[in-house]
């Protein structure tokens, strides 16, 4: 049995993270392994500061448990949030023991600007080693100046945007990069390059407001499409497509229902119908 590993956080309040991720890639029939990074009593954003469990030892545990069934193959991976340093770094080395074929790692480290509360220069340092283990990376733009130590609110330009994925390289980071959150004046835009390098947007129309957990869905509706043997830009639009019809679905309710994360349910359906 093929399974996908899913290592980020488990936020007990709302679709965020873990949850989003599980019922996502469950839509696309897909067997997962649940790794939460660490336990939290809400998302870190907008609940103000949240219940933590730490899970470093049993992770410790479990993998090398699941490393002992024969009949069980992690040929793919999903990462997010993670936490702390040391937990990084465990997860680097959890992932090199199982080597997945595919890993999608989405370096959340903050958004709109600034980094997440709590995290620090040896957090972003060791994200970015984690990075390298990627085979596709899934930063915001945030995340992408981060990644390439520029300072953080500088207004995206297509040129800015370009220069950044250029230089990734020089910072050991070879992934596929898709770059989300991309804030033009009239647009929100994805950024990749095709094969010859040239850089590709797909734009949608901006919503007012923050969607907690649009980076989540982004990175696990990509994992799930990719496993279906899509091409890349394929598999690459129907993710947009699902985000703008969560945040679409988002967007009717009150401003202050946002912070538990997208609506899924149309998204969740419409995966379901194209089985």
């Amino acid at each position: 049995m093929q399974v996908t590993l899913i290592a980020e956080d488990l936020s007990a309040v709302g679709q965020i993270s873990m949850v989003a991720a599980l019922n996502i890639l469950s839509a696309f029939g897909i067997t997962t392994i649940a790794m939460p990074t660490t336990i939290l009593s809400t998302q870190t954003e907008a609940f103000g500061l949240p219940a933590t469990l730490p899970t470093l030892s049993w992770r410790t545990t479990a993998s090398a448990h699941w490393q002992t069934i024969p009949d069980m193959e992690i040929n793919s991976a999903l990462v997010g949030y993670v936490g702390d340093v040391v937990s990084v770094h465990q997860l680097i080395t959890e992932l090199a023991e199982v080597n997945p074929a595919l890993v999608v790692i989405d370096p959340v480290m903050g958004d709109q600007g600034q980094l997440y509360p709590g995290l620090g220069n040896r957090y972003v340092a060791a994200i970015k080693q984690l990075a390298q283990s990627a085979t596709i990376l899934t930063p915001n733009w945030t995340e992408l100046q981060l990644l390439t130590d520029q300072p953080l609110g500088q207004k995206p330009t297509p040129s800015k945007v370009a220069a950044l994925l250029n230089e990734l390289p020089q910072h050991g980071i070879l992934a596929r990069v898709v770059v989300t959150g991309i804030n033009f004046d009239e647009t929100v835009a994805i950024a990749y390059q095709d094969a010859t390098g040239q850089v590709c947007y797909i734009e949608q129309p901006k919503f007012t407001g923050h969607f907690y957990g649009a980076g989540d869905t982004f990175s696990a509706l990509l994992c799930g499409y990719l496993q279906r043997d899509l091409p890349f830009k394929v598999a690459l639009q129907a993710a947009a497509e699902g985000v703008y019809l969560a945040i679409t679905a988002t967007a009717a309710l009150p401003v202050a229902d946002r912070k538990f994360g997208l609506q899924l349910a149309p998204v969740l359906a419409k995966i379901a119908q194209q089985q």
